[in-house]
């Protein structure tokens, strides 16, 4: 869709965005509302009505979207929500029953190229699934999911944001700080490297280290670093030697459901979805 057509609807400046109604008598309009706090689930912000199917995809900038299409007895409502790191913008359109391609095109091309504006490549969250019946713990740079009895039973899954590939001087700095630890007092000999491949273009290494706390305590940390052409995912287990069989099927479960980043796709001219002359 060509947006040039929002060039001649009303503006409305509102409270936590904007509103634009076209200027024929049809009733339609498109309601963005930017940088909404905190981050929710997207079905609770679209109501009551009959939904269809959630359709997910991937920003021009590489960010994580979705649309859901609502019919309601007189119009179409069309909501799309674009998730930054900590907040979310959300785009709703309203039609006619006769308008539901054009209402559909309209919204999914609004908020496709929607301008989130927090750079790429960056320190990024991804999708994955948590590993069942853990409590998360948001950190600087990751979450710690903590099984339900921690401390009582050790058992801690570290999931590290993705971080640049190339990011140097930066990225090193935030590897020292944020991601590389050592648990240990005494640390055993090191255990080979094992190679993982989770689907094709996302593989890595997994590195085991055993040892002992201060107290004498055999303890166990695996780390694994995936990596795509632009990200490295990187995920980490520690456990008590004596309990790591309760919380390695767990790990491995968390490691299979990473989905890699969207490729950003800045590199098309502006001119493809709006005329600046018009």
């Amino acid at each position: 869709m060509d947006l040039a057509i929002l060039s001649k609807w009303s503006r409305r400046w509102v409270a936590d965005g904007v509103v634009l109604a076209a200027p024929a008598p049809g009733g339609e309009w498109l309601r963005v509302r930017t940088q909404q706090r905190p981050v929710r689930p997207f079905r609770e912000l679209v109501g009551d009505s009959p939904l269809g199917a959630l359709e997910r995809f991937a920003t021009a900038e590489g960010e994580q979207a979705g649309f859901i299409l609502a019919r309601e007895p007189t119009e179409l409502r069309a909501f799309a929500m674009i998730v930054g790191d900590d907040s979310y913008a959300f785009v709703e359109g309203r039609a006619g029953l006769a308008r539901e391609s054009w209402l559909c095109d309209l919204v999914r091309t609004v908020a496709r190229c929607y301008p989130l504006g927090l750079g790429a490549p960056r320190r990024r969250r991804y999708l994955y699934q948590p590993p069942y019946d853990f409590q998360g713990l948001q950190r600087p740079g990751c979450v710690c999911w903590l099984n339900a009895e921690f401390p009582r039973v050790s058992g801690r899954i570290t999931v590290y944001d993705a971080r640049p590939l190339k990011w140097f001087v930066p990225g090193a700095v935030d590897r020292f700080l944020f991601v590389d630890e050592n648990p240990f007092a005494h640390r055993d000999p090191p255990i080979a490297p094992v190679y993982m491949k989770v689907r094709p273009g996302l593989a890595g290494w997994s590195t085991r280290v055993e040892g002992r706390e201060l107290d004498g305590t055999p303890i166990g940390m695996v780390k694994t670093i995936l990596q795509d052409a632009t990200y490295y995912y990187a995920v980490q287990l520690d456990a008590r030697i004596a309990e790591w069989d309760l919380f390695a099927p767990a790990y491995e479960a968390v490691l299979a459901s990473i989905e890699a980043l969207p490729k950003v796709e800045l590199n098309r001219s502006v001119n493809a979805l709006l005329h600046w002359t018009d």
